[in-house]
């Protein structure tokens, strides 16, 4: 295997973050090209992008190699990893035109060049609607090539502990969940929705909730939408809007029966508490204002933990943590909310 890595667009999350934030050898790991830089198992870098000089840029950046041509890019080098990380609204064309040249590539049986990869990496929220996702999913089965997604709180053993709670029915009943997020339904609700997935199974129905109040603070494509949501394990899930004109925020605190749990700092920081007597003004329980227990995520190191479990999966036969079809069934959620 070649463990090369082929990364198409070179913006923000693919390679080309200010230096400041992303940089080679800098603490912060937040874009693909870093985490692959960082990975032991990749050998060479590649990069296209539209605009060439990107490419180029990223090139130089990460040490890698660039490409002016997608066909090259794929016939040239055979790479082991493709990852899409172009703009949402690209992605089902670049996703076409990969499958067509992968189909071109494994029907040459003719010569050695006989080729596909061993795994496709895409951006969130994976295609713009349902029903591109799955046809996109079912043609990318039919030639073998798997699909992982990059809905990055999927990776963190901290969501992974509380999902296992969850599901072992430690902390019934749950009573809600109220998700605090800015700068756009598909873009940044997303995760939120891909999460209420992974930790409370299926959704069974929802509503947007006073749809002329909601605001465009990221794109006029993708509104910020106030939402109610109903799921399996959790029969009442809020997500509430915030303009991220003003400030950004993805806050998330979910309430059991004895227990609160608090994801705050976007994410970064979780804490726990527990309902305790009430001491001032009767004889029930009231809950705690203190946490019993403080964790920092691993949502900073989340691409980093993408990329291996992307390695782990090629060289050790593991489980992919998010693929195409859990992203499908986010945008099953969006369709039950007609959007």
């Amino acid at each position: 295997m070649s463990n090369d890595i082929l990364i198409i667009g070179c913006g923000s999350i693919g390679g080309l973050k200010e230096d400041k934030y992303d940089r080679p050898n800098g603490k912060n790991i937040l874009t693909l090209a870093h985490a692959f830089y960082n990975n032991s198992n990749t050998n060479k870098l590649i990069f296209y992008d539209k605009n060439i000089n990107k490419a180029k840029q990223a090139a130089i950046k990460w040490n890698g190699f660039y490409c002016t041509n997608l066909k090259f890019a794929i016939t040239d080098f055979f790479p082991e990893i493709i990852v899409i990380a172009v703009n949402t609204k690209y992605h089902e064309e670049v996703l076409w035109e990969i499958y067509k040249l992968l189909n071109e590539c494994i029907l040459n049986t003719k010569t050695n060049n006989s080729y596909k990869p061993q795994l496709m990496i895409v951006e969130k929220p994976f295609t713009t609607n349902y029903e591109e996702a799955l046809n996109i999913s079912i043609n990318f089965e039919s030639i073998n090539v798997p699909i992982m997604i990059d809905y990055s709180r999927r990776f963190d053993p901290t969501i992974q502990k509380l999902q296992r709670k969850i599901f072992n029915r430690d902390l019934d009943p749950i009573y809600n969940a109220v998700l605090t997020y800015t700068r756009g339904f598909k873009r940044d609700a997303s995760h939120g929705i891909d999460l209420f997935n992974y930790l409370f199974g299926k959704c069974l129905g929802g509503q947007l909730l006073n749809k002329n109040n909601s605001f465009c603070d990221f794109s006029k494509e993708d509104p910020t939408y106030a939402a109610y949501l109903s799921y399996e394990q959790c029969p009442h899930v809020f997500l509430v809007p915030v303009d991220g004109r003003d400030y950004d925020i993805f806050d998330l605190t979910i309430y059991a029966k004895k227990s609160k749990h608090v994801f705050t700092d976007h994410g970064k920081r979780y804490m726990s508490y527990l309902a305790r007597p009430e001491l001032t003004y009767g004889n029930y329980d009231s809950m705690s204002t203190e946490p019993i227990y403080t964790e920092e995520t691993s949502l900073t190191s989340s691409l980093s933990l993408l990329t291996k479990n992307a390695f782990d999966f090629i060289h050790k036969g593991s489980k992919l943590l998010c693929t195409d079809r859990n992203a499908i069934n986010v945008h099953e959620v969006f369709k039950k909310l007609g959007i």
